[in-house]
């Protein structure tokens, strides 16, 4: 990325062989072997960078800050790194530590986080199964009686008791309907889905629908103006998933100004009853964490709002989200770690996972690797297609463990049942 020095400031310059600990993703650590990554520019997660050199560890904090300033513009320049802020940008720097444990503490200690509503469900939580039920395609994978009798299976095998049922295409075929959000007969109806939420309660399970904060399905009828609801880019085009981009599922999101006053009266309508009705213990709001610069909506401040008015209504939901940002971080206890590619886990560093630790809990990506070569929403995700299902588990197993992230599998229950390879994993301690 070419620095433009009329948008930053002079910047600062690190030796060559020291290594950048960046809160990006979920952890990137830059050094002169992956000099290149630094060119991508990073969207960080916190006001905070630490720095590590012969031995030692130098924090530097920031601001202004928030989700749509990156932070520092990091370059390597003549066996140098240099990292750029942008202008206007009040920048300290830490005391030196041993360790990178030590600095994120005398961190904290400066920009402490809060515990979130929520998090009583959140600590219950010991394991994770994503099971998908609808897929974009229109195949249906799973029905409510399914879930249920997984749940039963659990119960039976000592597994129920903190298992989060993560339920991707819950409502319709995935990444559609939005924000129509109520059982549907096709996968058993309102009674049923009733009765699968009030078994997991009983023996200590944990239903999470997937839900979006922002999505609106254009293919709905007509349920508000949306030439003036719909959210804007920082050109002015309408804000949306397109279906081009869409590889995996190949439907078109629209994003909505969550502040307008038509959209909420929509999205809580359903929202509400979804939760209140079935006494729903957690939900998922995929893309919470992204922002964008529309003129007519601070997505900053009407993500927090949205969450303050979910939390005033139910206090002890707990909510999943897509994208860190301690932006969030009042409200959102459960986040989703990157989609772990192979560049990010040639650079990982654990910043992230001390950053947070205590405070937020990771679970993988949508794009979570089944053992077995089963049917969900990702199912032509390349990364999966040119490394093979057994691979793909082994990695994301494997990167999970190091981030600290609740033990996690996908399966294909009508087909596989439990499989061996991710029973394994839900018996992790």
């Amino acid at each position: 990325m070419k620095i433009d020095n009329s948008r930053f400031g002079p910047g600062k310059k690190f030796p060559g062989s020291a290594v950048l600990h960046v809160p990006a993703n979920s952890g990137v650590a830059l050094t002169k072997e992956c000099a290149s990554l630094a060119k991508n520019g990073w969207a960080f997660v916190c006001p905070f960078l630490a720095v590590e050199h012969n031995g030692r560890f130098t924090g530097y904090r920031w601001q202004p800050w928030s989700p749509l300033r990156s932070g520092p513009v990091m370059t390597r320049e003549q066996d140098q790194w240099r990292a750029v802020w942008p202008a206007g940008t009040r920048v300290a720097a830490m005391e030196e530590t041993r360790s990178l444990p030590e600095l994120v503490r005398a961190y904290r200690r400066i920009q402490p986080l809060p515990d979130v509503p929520g998090k009583t469900v959140c600590d219950r939580v010991r394991r994770t199964i994503f099971l998908d039920l609808w897929l974009a395609d229109g195949r249906i994978t799973h029905t409510y009686h399914d879930v249920i009798r997984l749940l039963k299976e659990l119960e039976n095998t000592h597994l129920a008791e903190g298992t989060l049922l993560y339920l991707p295409g819950w409502f319709a075929p995935y990444d559609q309907k939005y924000p129509l959000y109520e059982p549907a007969e096709e996968l058993g109806g309102k009674q049923v889905f009733r009765r699968m939420v009030a078994l997991a309660g009983k023996i200590g399970s944990v239903i999470m629908p997937h839900l979006n904060f922002w999505g609106y399905d254009p293919r709905l009828d007509p349920l508000m103006d949306r030439s003036v609801v719909q959210a804007r880019d920082h050109s002015g085009n309408l804000a949306h998933w397109p279906k081009f981009c869409n590889l995996f599922m190949g439907n078109e999101i629209s994003y909505m100004r969550i502040s307008h006053p038509d959209w909420q009266k929509l999205f809580f309508r359903y929202f509400d009853a979804l939760v209140g009705d079935y006494g729903l213990e957690a939900v998922f709001l995929d893309q919470m964490g992204n922002v964008l610069e529309d003129p007519a909506c601070d997505f900053q401040s009407a993500t927090t709002a949205l969450l303050r008015r979910i939390h005033a209504s139910f206090p002890h939901l707990l909510i999943g989200g897509e994208v860190l940002s301690e932006a969030l971080t009042d409200h959102v206890g459960l986040i989703q770690s990157i989609w772990l590619n192979d560049v990010h886990e040639q650079s990982w560093s654990p910043v992230i996972k001390h950053l947070y630790a205590g405070k937020v809990r990771f679970l993988p990506h949508l794009f979570l690797a089944a053992a077995k070569p089963c049917r969900y929403v990702v199912t032509n995700y390349q990364w999966f297609v040119e490394r093979g299902t057994e691979a793909a588990f082994k990695h994301y197993q494997s990167f999970n463990r190091r981030l600290g992230g609740i033990p996690s599998v996908r399966i294909d229950y009508n087909r596989f049942g439990i499989d061996a390879e991710s029973r394994a994993v839900l018996k992790t301690r």
